[in-house]
């Protein structure tokens, strides 16, 4: 599995064995081999699948982070945990693969699935589970409209829209990772998946 793959790179870069000895060469080199393959399999091409942790494999991953809107994704992250996004949902995709066919997609999906090809798959992997979507904030907490907004869910939106629901203060759009731990009880968080179809709604 991929993900063993990875794990053992980690281990390969941290453990206290010198640079230049064959045991450190060899591990490293069969991690960023099989991680080098994937990459080429969804087409971000790092160069020769050489096991080598150079300028093109560099690129490919830049270039994954790019596509998926998650930022640069730098060889050193992979040092240890935690695993950066981009990097975990290329192994998703790449050890879910052989199990999931198109024709059990949804219909939306389907069309995803014909225009971008084998990419569809890993922004599949960072798309939550549909049972996860809904509003999030008690009926009895809603300070922010948030289930006056629910038919927002599952709905694309323009996640650089600066129009304002009603009934929110403020709105925040949130598509993966961290935010910000200030509490603004009037401000609509709305969190959108890889295709900025609305997932979850909350206040704060």
């Amino acid at each position: 599995m991929l993900r063993a793959f990875v794990v053992g790179l980690w281990v390969s870069l941290l453990a206290l064995v010198p640079p230049g000895s064959a045991e450190a060469q060899s591990g490293l080199r069969e991690d960023v081999f099989d991680i080098q393959t994937a990459l080429n399999f969804y087409g971000f091409v790092p160069g020769p699948v050489d096991g080598v942790v150079g300028p093109a494999t560099e690129r490919g991953l830049d270039a994954l982070g790019r596509y998926l809107k998650l930022g640069p994704v730098n060889a050193s992250a992979m040092e240890g945990p935690p695993l950066p996004p981009a990097l975990r949902a290329l192994m998703d995709a790449f050890e879910a693969r052989n199990g999931v066919y198109g024709d059990e997609l949804e219909p939306k999906d389907q069309e995803r699935l014909r225009r971008e090809g084998e990419r569809f798959w890993i922004r599949k992997a960072l798309q939550p589970d549909p049972e996860t979507w809904g509003v999030t904030t008690p009926r009895d907490a809603d300070t922010c409209g948030a289930w006056d907004n629910e038919g927002l869910i599952g709905q694309p939106i323009d996640p650089n829209s600066t129009l304002v629901p009603r009934g929110a203060g403020s709105v925040r759009v949130i598509y993966f990772g961290p935010v910000t731990m200030d509490f603004r009880p009037d401000r609509l968080n709305i969190r959108i998946d890889p295709w900025n179809d609305v997932t979850n709604l909350s206040c704060g």
